[in-house]
């Protein structure tokens, strides 16, 4: 996964791999077990009062395993308590960016399309280019995300109704293996990749409206 044309994606070569396929380039129907659920302690709301307790509950059709895990075991990201305060979008922000993480995990991106608006070209780009590695036959090896920091951007109000978050994320290196275990595409580490999540509050919920990386 790199910056290209302002947003994370995948390398080209993987999109001319599928675009022979019949139907919608690279989209997959997600498939995967039952999620898992926790309850986590209540959180403030926008007016300081406890909110009622949170059960965070990965959906169903999201993959609970993949072939490019980072340890034995590893598990999905749980979703986060939804508070519209600026700390709120800080940790939904960083929890999206999770989600796609978990995308290039599993080579599936069941779990960042519920949580992005169809006007978030980047999202759905990005998104169908997971499911097109999946389409092509391959899997991710590296290309995993590490969150170092976010912090509110310029445009941050919560009064409004748009909020932008910048997430300061480390990418490693990444290969794309075909069944064979052969390297079709590789690209290095990104270190230092920044990526503005712009966000609306909706009903009781953020969402992901627009995203724009940069190095």
């Amino acid at each position: 996964m790199r910056q290209k044309t302002g947003i994370l994606l995948v390398g080209t070569v993987i999109v001319l791999l599928v675009a022979a396929c019949d139907g919608p380039a690279g989209r997959v129907t997600p498939t995967g077990p039952v999620g898992s659920s926790v309850a986590v302690s209540p959180s403030p709301s926008a007016s300081g009062s406890p909110t009622p307790s949170f059960v965070a509950t990965v959906p169903a059709n999201v993959p609970t395993t993949g072939p490019n895990l980072l340890s034995p075991g590893e598990k999905p990201p749980l979703p986060v308590p939804l508070v519209r305060t600026e700390a709120g979008a800080r940790a939904f922000a960083e929890f999206f960016i999770k989600t796609i993480d978990w995308g290039y995990a599993t080579t599936n991106s069941a779990y960042m399309r519920h949580y992005y608006q169809p006007s978030c070209d980047g999202c759905e780009v990005l998104a169908d280019n997971i499911d097109s590695t999946h389409v092509a036959a391959l899997h991710f090896d590296g290309g995993r995300l590490a969150i170092i920091r976010s912090a509110s951007g310029t445009s941050a109000a919560i009064s409004g109704s748009e909020l932008s978050i910048m997430v300061h994320v480390a990418i490693s290196g990444e290969q794309a293996i075909d069944s064979s275990g052969a390297v079709r595409t590789a690209d290095p580490p990104d270190p230092t990749h920044r990526e503005e999540i712009f966000l609306a509050w909706r009903g009781q919920t953020w969402t992901v409206v627009s995203m724009s990386g940069a190095n």
